[in-house]
């Protein structure tokens, strides 16, 4: 017993134990003892870092639980290859699903970097298991528990997948380790804590009636903002995933579904779940905000991201389109001239992938309008106008890239000097579906720069950018 009567614990560990897991570790071939050993030793570590984990998670102390989420946070690090128990096989198996989701979406470099995020979660199960335990089904009813003083169980501060996110950042700032390797480290542990909360949502959505899953993806979609500004340091590519939560199209358009074989729970469940997802969306969005305000070192990647979804590059629902929109142009292009730039310039992108996307598709639309032109020969009907889209093709280019025009022709009515950039893009060779969405949508622009700027001084600045090209 020590002098504060506290008793004192020790560890004795033999000589030919410690020489035996030093093999196991360093050495690649080792002989069937020492093999033996090894697995042992991991599969008792395995099962001894459940214990820690649901000890943590079950603890009614808040002292001990957080005690208990820091050691396991350490261990998940520390213990680099050994395979999650079968009491936490599930978490590991949901964090492998949520990275797979995302390389389902992505394609070129990001499905290479979906891929390396996959190798990751592979080499590092434990700590997968840690970033998806409180939003695992099963798990996750089976770990919450009220604290002493009655608040809530899972507060940022004492969050299991924020533990380990320091973690990684703390090993990042390492001067005597490989910084580069360690940062990327974090840098994918956050991508799978992220993904981790986008899949939650996305099971919530497709199967509005399990109120398990409703539960998950609430919690973690409500506990996203705090973690995220509890963090250090946040990337562009988990900003891009937040972004994915806006995707509920699917959940939407479910609930808009009449049919004589749904019941009413069934619907009410449909309606309720649209409702949330929106929620869930709608706090999506203000994440972007809040990051587009507050960090400096990403804030071009928040305002690109919200630029896109208004832009509807991004998938998201029509109303969350038009929330992103009122974003951008009420709250973050008017909040100081860094963020009007940052915005105009993602506007400027996003207005180019219009146009390469119009030039990209010029052929296969000027052979469907050709052909819907014989046809209309043929039957005698009348030519419809130019402005009109002459097919369905180019019906539904239209649709694709009129939504960037309308966002950046909004911003040329607060800076007139930009109408030179989407008269230069929509007069490229090839870009006919990009001109035509312009030109549809110039008299709506003339008339409100003419009453915000006068109609004289609009007319005297367009007639100086404008080149022979755009005449």
């Amino acid at each position: 017993v020590g002098e504060d009567g506290r008793r004192i614990l020790s560890f004795s560990l033999s000589d030919k134990v410690l020489e035996a897991g030093v093999m196991a570790a360093e050495s690649d071939e080792l002989k069937d003892s020492v093999k033996a050993f090894a697995d042992q030793s991991k599969l008792a570590a395995s099962k001894a870092f459940s214990r820690v984990l649901f000890s943590a998670s079950n603890a009614r102390s808040e002292a001990v639980a957080d005690m208990g989420k820091q050691l396991a946070a350490r261990l998940a690090w520390t213990l680099s290859g050994v395979k999650p128990s079968i009491e936490i096989e599930s978490a590991h198996s949901m964090a492998v699903k949520s990275v797979e989701g995302a390389m389902s979406k992505n394609d070129g470099k990001k499905k290479e970097s979906a891929a390396e995020l996959l190798s990751f979660v592979e080499s590092h199960p434990l700590v997968s298991s840690c970033l998806t335990f409180d939003m695992t089904p099963n798990i996750s009813s089976q770990a919450v528990h009220p604290k002493e003083d009655g608040g809530q169980p899972n507060s940022p501060a004492s969050s299991l997948s924020l533990r380990v996110l320091n973690e990684a950042y703390i090993c990042s700032t390492d001067a005597d380790d490989d910084e580069r390797l360690h940062k990327k480290k974090y840098e994918q542990c956050l991508d799978v804590y992220v993904s981790t909360v986008v899949n939650a949502c996305n099971m919530a959505n497709k199967k509005p009636n399990d109120n398990e899953r409703k539960r998950i993806a609430n919690l973690a979609a409500s506990a996203l903002p705090h973690h995220l500004v509890s963090l250090p340091a946040l990337t562009p590519s988990s900003l891009n995933l937040v972004g994915a939560m806006c995707d509920i199209d699917e959940i939407s358009k479910k609930a808009l579904i009449k049919s004589s074989k749904q019941t009413i729970a069934e619907s009410a469940a449909a309606h309720a779940a649209k409702a949330a997802a929106e929620k869930r969306a709608t706090a999506a969005l203000l994440i972007l905000r809040d990051v587009a305000f507050q960090r400096d070192a990403v804030r071009q990647s928040a305002i690109d991201c919200a630029v896109a979804i208004a832009a509807g590059r991004l998938p998201a629902s029509q109303p969350i389109e038009d929330k992103a929109l009122k974003l951008v142009m009420n709250v973050i292009y008017p909040k100081n001239a860094d963020c009007a730039n940052k915005v105009v310039e993602s506007a400027s992108k996003e207005l180019e992938h219009a146009a390469i996307f119009s030039i990209e598709n010029h052929e296969r639309i000027s052979k469907a309008n050709k052909a819907n032109a014989r046809k209309k020969e043929k039957s005698g009907h009348a030519i419809r106008s130019p402005l009109l889209p002459q097919s369905e093709e180019e019906k539904h280019a239209l649709d694709r890239v009129r939504k960037p025009v309308v966002l950046f022709m909004a911003l040329c009515v607060r800076r007139p000097e930009i109408i030179k950039i989407i008269m230069e893009m929509s007069c490229e060779e090839g870009a006919d579906v990009l001109a035509k969405a312009v030109k549809t949508n110039m008299p709506k622009l003339a008339k409100a720069a003419a009453v915000k700027h006068g109609a004289a001084n609009i007319a005297l600045k367009v007639s100086d950018m404008a080149s022979e090209a755009e005449i």
